[in-house]
C-alpha cells in the first residue's frame, strides 16, 4: 500500500478511537445505533458502542490489506494497485464520516439521518465506479460474477458497465439529499435494479463470447 494512502488512513483510526475516548464521558448511557427509513431511530446500544466503528474500521482495514496477498490472482491486483489503496482509503473516510454523523446525533443534534448519511454515499459510489471499470480479473475487489470472473474480456465488459451505474447511483444520492421521505427507498431500489441488470448483462456477454467461438 502506498505510503500516503497508508498513513492518511491509519491516522483516521487512531482519530476514531481518540474521539471515542473524548466524547465517551459526554455521551448518555444509552446511544442511538440504528436509524430507520425516515431517518429516525430505532435501534440503541450501551455508551461503549461508540467504540464499535473505530474498532470495526481498524478489522476492515487490515482485512482489505491482507486479502490480496492471498488472492489467487494478486498478480492483476498490482495492475491496478493505486485504484486499490485509493478504495481503502475512500471507504476509510466514508466510515469515519458515519461514525461522526453517530456522535454529532448522541450529543443532542438530531437530524434525518438517512439525509445525512448521503453525501457520503455519494462520493463512496461514484468512486466505486470510477474504480471498478479500471480493475483487472481477480477475487478480491470487482464485480465477481461468475462469467466475469471467466473471461478477461467479459470481467472488462461487466466492469465498466457497473462503473456507469455505480456512478449514476452516487450522482442519485446527492439528489436524493433534497427528498428525504423518498430516500431510502429510491436508494433500496436503485440497489435492487442494479444488481441484477449487473448480472444479466454479464451473463449474456459470457454467452456471446461463447456463441463466438463456437461458430469459428
Amino acid at each position: 500500500m502506498r505510503k500516503t494512502a497508508f498513513f492518511i488512513s491509519i491516522s483516521i483510526i487512531i482519530l476514531s478511537f481518540v474521539l471515542s475516548f473524548y466524547f465517551y464521558p459526554q455521551l448518555p448511557e444509552t446511544i442511538a445505533s440504528h436509524w430507520d427509513s425516515e431517518g429516525m431511530v430505532n435501534g440503541t446500544m450501551g455508551s461503549l458502542g461508540i467504540f464499535f466503528i473505530p474498532v470495526l474500521l481498524t478489522f476492515l482495514f487490515l482485512l482489505l490489506i491482507f486479502l490480496p496477498k492471498i488472492d489467487p490472482m494478486k498478480k492483476n491486483i498490482k495492475d491496478f494497485s493505486n485504484y486499490y489503496d485509493d478504495f481503502i482509503l475512500v471507504f476509510n473516510l466514508f466510515m469515519f464520516y458515519t461514525f461522526s454523523l453517530t456522535i454529532v446525533w448522541n450529543l443532542g443534534y438530531s437530524f434525518n439521518m438517512t439525509v445525512g448519511i448521503m453525501p457520503g454515499l455519494s462520493i463512496l459510489f461514484y468512486f466505486l465506479g470510477t474504480m471498478i471499470p479500471k480493475t483487472k480479473r481477480n477475487y478480491t475487489i470487482g464485480v465477481k460474477t461468475p462469467w466475469a470472473l471467466e473471461s478477461d474480456i467479459v470481467w472488462e465488459k461487466t466492469s465498466k458497465f457497473s462503473g456507469t451505474l455505480f456512478k449514476f447511483i452516487g450522482l442519485l444520492c446527492l439528489f436524493l439529499m433534497f427528498f428525504p421521505e423518498q430516500s431510502f427507498i429510491l436508494f433500496f431500489i436503485s440497489l435492487i435494479i442494479l444488481v441484477p441488470s449487473i448480472f444479466v448483462y454479464s451473463y449474456l456477454e459470457y454467452k456471446k463470447i461463447k456463441t463466438s467461438e463456437k461458430k469459428h
